[in-house]
C-alpha cells in the first residue's frame, strides 16, 4: 500500500494537479502498489494552518494506518520549503514508512536515498543557520541605530531633573510628564548613570 500526494498552489493549475496524479498512479501500478491518493490545492505556507491532505495524510499515520510508502511527483510538492520537507520525511522514516519522488528518483530506503537525504538535511541546517545569522544581524543593525523595543517616551531632561531635585515623587512626576512611574524611575537612573543628576 503506498499513499500518493499530489499538490498545486492554485486553482489555475489544476491541469498539473491532474498530471501529478496521473503520474503517481502509473508509478504505483507499475510498482505493484495499491493505493490512497491524498491531493489539494494549497500553496506550501499553508499546509500546516487547516485540516490539508498533508495533514490528514498524517493523522492516518498516526492512528494507526502504515503504507509502505508515501509518493510525489517532485520534493517541492510535500513540504513548504526545505525544512518542513525534511521534518516530514524523518516522521515517516519514525513509523519505517519510506519516502519516494519520482522527478529526483530519491527512495529513502535506499542508500543513495539515504545518503541525498543526509546532504538534504545539512542543506537545511545551512538554511537554519543563515536565517540565524540574518536575523541576529538585523537585530544588532537595528540596536545601533536605536530600532529596538518601544521608543523612548519624549521627556524634559531638564524639567526632571529641576523637579526630582525638588523632591517631587515619582508618582507626581510620572503624572506631570503623562507617563509611567516606571519611565520616571528608569530615566531618571540614566541621568544619574551619565552624571547629570
Amino acid at each position: 500500500m503506498a499513499y500518493l500526494y499530489a499538490r498545486v498552489s492554485t486553482k489555475n493549475q489544476l491541469d498539473s494537479l491532474d498530471r501529478q496524479k496521473e503520474d503517481l498512479i502509473e508509478y504505483a501500478k507499475k510498482h505493484g502498489y495499491e493505493y490512497e491518493m491524498f491531493d489539494e490545492i494549497a500553496c506550501g505556507a499553508e499546509l500546516d494552518l487547516f485540516e490539508s491532505e498533508h495533514k490528514r495524510l498524517f493523522r492516518e499515520i498516526e492512528d494507526g494506518k502504515k503504507p509502505d510508502a508515501v509518493i510525489v511527483t517532485s520534493l517541492d510538492r510535500f513540504g513548504r520549503d526545505t525544512l518542513h520537507l525534511l521534518s516530514s520525511i524523518h516522521k515517516l522514516e519514525e513509523y519505517g514508512i519510506k519516502f519516494i519522488s519520482i522527478k529526483e528518483n530519491i527512495d529513502t530506503s535506499t542508500r543513495v536515498g539515504k545518503f541525498i537525504l543526509h546532504v538534504l538535511s545539512a542543506v537545511a541546517e545551512m538554511e537554519r543557520e543563515l536565517i540565524r545569522e540574518r536575523l541576529q544581524r538585523g537585530y544588532e543593525e537595528a540596536r545601533k541605530k536605536g530600532k529596538v523595543g518601544r521608543p523612548k517616551k519624549k521627556i524634559n531632561e531638564k524639567e526632571l531633573v529641576e523637579y526630582y531635585k525638588k523632591g517631587i515623587s515619582y508618582s507626581s512626576l510620572a503624572k506631570m510628564f503623562n507617563c509611567s512611574i516606571g519611565t520616571i524611575v528608569n530615566r531618571i537612573k540614566e541621568l544619574k548613570e551619565v552624571g547629570k543628576l
